[in-house]
């Protein structure tokens, strides 16, 4: 996250506490009085007055409206007209569910905008330049396209652990909603004045956000109606791990590998395991026969819907390492056990997803 340092001596919420208490005040209304007419409790309100907290730009409104000012004189930084979301073109929601969105988006622009106001905050805005805008045509060229954004953001061929917090220095605003609020947004980036907000769906995997963020800004940058969503999501996926890293980790020409390797690879370089199978066929590091037997163990165990999250430690690098060797057939898996310090029944049990006596669970 960006580092945000507090000026002390000119405090934005401090000044906006007093004005609001003044204003307050000349309307002749108490704390209660006033945070009741707003649905607000009256510790808050006193929070917003002492300028310890920032009230959402919803909340601006309403107590403009109620104490009779304009929004900007109680510190709302632009006009409401400019605050309504563009939706994506193709995007359909119902006149509730746009007007929920609608408010979470907005809030959440005046939240990061509010944080910025507090300091001084060195925002490196998104370029375009070096031909990275503009539909994207084959699976050649969304990888070049990714490798070119890597560069420019100093990113290299290392993974993508973190693409959000360079998106929120880059100016990007993030939001999490339900999922049937996110459905219809189909990955794409929302507008709101000059703000562009990325829309993520609720959920515990981290891996899913990453992929979901590498696509939204690959609908960013692509910015054509007439684009095939194929090559976005390989522009995603090259985003998030390169193809020389990709290379690296698993190996050319495996010939073999199992859920728990691919569940491995998922949690050193934060892509789902169905992206890695996505991304080991395209690469042809895995071949088609072997990626579909995968899929389809991992739809028969309820996994693609809800893949299993690896908790306890950090993975130790031997571990890629014996099961590289497990499943190229140059060891056994009662020499796999010993070399990771397990039993045959654990290890064996563990490669099954389930979760032996004394060992962390895989999901």
């Amino acid at each position: 996250m960006p580092q945000v340092v507090q000026v002390w001596g000119d405090d934005p919420l401090v000044r906006q506490g007093r004005t609001l208490r003044k204003v307050r005040v000349r309307a002749g209304l108490t704390l209660r009085e006033l945070a009741g007419r707003i649905g607000l409790s009256h510790t808050s309100l006193l929070q917003y007055e002492h300028g310890r907290a920032q009230p959402s730009g919803r909340t601006l409104l309403a107590l403009a409206q109620e104490v009779g000012v304009s929004p900007e004189a109680l510190g709302r930084p632009v006009h409401e007209r400019l605050r309504t979301p563009e939706w994506p073109r193709g995007v359909v929601l119902g006149p509730r569910q746009a007007s929920r969105l609608a408010v979470r988006i907005t809030d959440a622009v005046d939240r990061a905008e509010g944080v910025e106001a507090l300091g001084t905050i060195r925002l490196q805005p998104m370029h375009l330049e070096a031909g990275l805008a503009g539909p994207i045509r084959s699976g050649e060229e969304a990888e070049q396209r990714a490798d070119r954004l890597r560069v420019l953001w100093g990113q290299g061929m290392h993974p993508w652990r973190d693409l959000g917090s360079e998106m929120v220095r880059r100016g990007w605003v993030l939001l999490h909603v339900p999922l049937p609020l996110a459905a219809p947004l189909a990955r794409k980036p929302v507008l709101v004045g000059s703000r562009l907000v990325a829309v993520l769906a609720t959920e515990p995997d981290a891996s899913r956000d990453q992929l979901a963020l590498a696509e939204i800004l690959g609908w960013h940058l692509v910015g054509a109606e007439e684009q095939d969503p194929r090559w976005v999501r390989r522009f995603a996926r090259a985003l998030l791990v390169p193809r020389l890293a990709a290379e690296a980790m698993p190996g050319r020409g495996r010939q073999r590998m199992d859920l728990r390797e691919l569940l491995l690879l998922k949690t050193l370089h934060g892509l789902s395991m169905s992206a890695w199978l996505d991304r080991l066929g395209e690469l042809e590091l895995l071949s088609m026969e072997s990626c579909s037997d995968l899929a389809a163990e991992m739809h028969d165990r309820g996994w693609m819907e809800d893949e299993p999250i690896r908790e306890g430690a950090w993975p130790d690098p031997a571990e890629a390492a014996v099961l590289y060797a497990l499943n190229e057939g140059r060891i056994a898996p009662s020499q796999a056990a010993a070399l990771l310090g397990e039993s045959q029944l654990a290890f064996l049990a563990r490669a099954r997803g389930e979760a032996p006596r004394g060992r962390p669970r895989l999901h």
